[in-house]
């Protein structure tokens, strides 16, 4: 899409590069999660993982004190576990190799943890710091005040854990762990920062101003849409996920045609305002079938509520 985007004229390949930026960095730089795990160490990693994923991960080999938790179907997750007893060499070769997204501290932390912690802040990034309170320590501990100025959460469940890691990640590790957790939360926040992105480039692209010439374009925006829409809610990337889609709303042809004949009643009526008009309904009926992708996988609405979505843009848009 970049490639495309930088053969068109300057003022439309600057304003759709900018919003291809979310879409290179959540999708096409996606990465497992590195989490470095402090605190107690009363609850195994696999009880733990199984509580946040809801089943058992499979074990991987063990890289510099990193080691791979994978979920087949749904990604992998890196941790680093600095918590009690954890070998101090391990420890410093793990961190030195690469840096941590998150830093999960279990109820409590002792002086040689902090320490630890400190080591995950290195210069150029301010690691997040999630603190999990164990149900027997409700009132948790309180951080030096060194780590103030970092980003911190504090989760009282498993559950609300989940959710705020999501949070706190950066792009690349958003939706590998949004499908490994299964976080639906998460899953739509970054499915609808997607949509956001391509119905702009839509409405852009829309507002050319010869005839027929943007539909395979948008056509293929739309389809890729709802493809990484699917695969955000843990399906695989599939040509036949898409028309599964396409075909449940009723959308049979290219979404794009739609768009650009709705568009052309108006033109005839106001030809000055052509383009702009064009370019309104490209994006627009892009969000919508953005929309009702997002009802239909994430959501798991009906094929009828996705359905009515649509149709309600088509009567807004008439």
């Amino acid at each position: 899409m970049t490639a495309l985007a930088e053969k068109l004229p300057k003022r439309l390949a600057h304003p759709i590069l900018n919003e291809l930026t979310p879409i290179r960095e959540i999708f096409l730089e996606q990465r497992p999660a590195r989490l470095v795990l402090l605190g107690k160490i009363s609850r195994p990693i696999h009880e733990l993982l199984a509580n946040w994923c809801e089943m058992e991960p499979v074990t991987g080999e063990t890289e510099q004190g990193w080691r791979d938790y994978s979920l087949p179907d749904r990604g992998i997750l890196r941790i680093l576990d600095a918590r009690e007893n954890c070998d101090e060499d391990l420890f410093q070769a793990g961190i030195a190799a690469q840096q941590p997204d998150v830093a999960i501290i279990l109820s409590s932390v002792t002086s040689s943890e902090l320490t630890r912690l400190k080591a995950c802040n290195l210069e150029s990034h301010q690691c997040p710091i999630l603190l999990l309170l164990d149900a027997n320590e409700p009132n948790g501990f309180t951080l030096p005040a060194e780590f103030r100025d970092h980003e911190v959460r504090i989760a009282s469940s498993d559950r609300a854990a989940v959710a705020l890691l999501c949070e706190l990640l950066p792009n690349a590790a958003k939706l590998e762990m949004a499908r490994v957790l299964k976080a639906k939360g998460a899953q739509r926040h970054i499915a609808n920062t997607l949509l956001h992105s391509f119905a702009t480039v839509c409405g852009i692209i829309g507002m050319q101003p010869i005839p027929l010439a943007d539909l395979p374009i948008l056509t293929s925006l739309q389809s890729f849409m709802v493809g990484i829409i699917a695969y955000c809610s843990g399906r695989r990337l599939k040509v036949i996920t898409i028309a599964e889609f396409l075909g449940a709303v009723g959308l049979n042809i290219g979404a794009g045609v739609l768009f650009r004949e709705s568009a052309r009643v108006v033109v005839r009526l106001v030809p000055f305002w052509g383009s702009a008009v064009s370019g309104f309904v490209a994006g627009t009926g892009t969000y919508a079938i953005g929309k009702a992708a997002i009802a239909y996988f994430i959501d798991e609405a009906p094929a009828s509520s996705a359905h009515k979505i649509l149709s309600r843009w088509r009567k807004n848009s008439s």
